[in-house]
């Protein structure tokens, strides 16, 4: 999950932009190679625990028998609705955990994203990575591992739980992270423990929650340059 982790399913969708600086283009360049040398490390470090395993490292990959790559995109993809709703949820009840959450995913976003340089392709590319890695990683291997000692109940536990640690913030993002690897661990496991599904709905989740917040972001400086404009009349 970068200094603080990248969004991800198992974070909140802030739906309210906080007041932040505007990073210099550098900086935000910087940080956005970070965050995805950072990403495509979890991947590696995934494959090579895989390999010290005996786990299956190309195999996840592959869509069981029957199954077209068209229908698992789209599958993955509507799979993200009842995260999202969630986390709209959450918001609307306007406690102080979760706009603790929303000022730190925020906070991230608007270091790592804003800027000349940035663009809807950065975000797509940031959140393929975030879903391939993250999702070979807890599931691929760690889920699997977990698998030849528990059973599946406890297997997929143990891997949210995990999860959840790597992203752990707050108290609140952490619970929202658990509850994350959960879904994401249940939708690997009912797709015949393939990763395609869990790894498109987990990129397409951050995809939608970082550019509502950029969104959001935009929207605050158009605002504040109105009104810097009025006082200046």
């Amino acid at each position: 999950t970068p200094d603080p982790p990248p969004p991800s399913p198992s974070e909140p969708l802030p739906t309210a932009a906080t007041k932040t600086p505007n990073p210099s283009p550098s900086s935000s360049g910087d940080l956005f190679a970070m965050g995805l040398a950072g990403e495509a490390s979890l991947a590696v470090v995934a494959i090579v625990l895989c390999k010290i395993s005996g786990l299956a490292v190309v195999d996840p990959w592959v869509l069981p028998a029957g199954v077209p790559l068209a229908g698992a995109l789209v599958w993955g993809t509507v799979l993200v609705a009842p995260m999202v709703a969630l986390n709209f949820g959450l918001e609307k009840l306007g406690l102080k955990a979760v706009e603790d959450v929303k000022k730190t995913t925020t906070l991230f976003i608007s270091q790592t994203f804003t800027g000349s340089n940035s663009g809807l392709l950065k975000v797509a590319l940031f959140s393929l990575a975030a879903g391939v890695a993250e999702e070979w990683l807890f599931r691929g291997f760690l889920l699997e591992l977990c698998a030849r000692y528990f059973d599946d109940t406890a297997s997929l536990a143990i891997s949210s739980v995990l999860f959840g640690l790597g992203h752990f913030i707050t108290p609140l993002y952490f619970l929202l992270s658990v509850v994350g690897g959960a879904y994401f661990g249940a939708i690997y496991t009912s797709s015949q423990h393939c990763l395609v599904q869990p790894a498109v709905a987990h990129a397409v989740y951050d995809f939608v929650a970082i550019a509502i917040i950029l969104n959001e972001l935009r929207d605050q400086r158009e605002a504040d340059g109105e009104m810097n404009e009025v006082k200046d009349d």
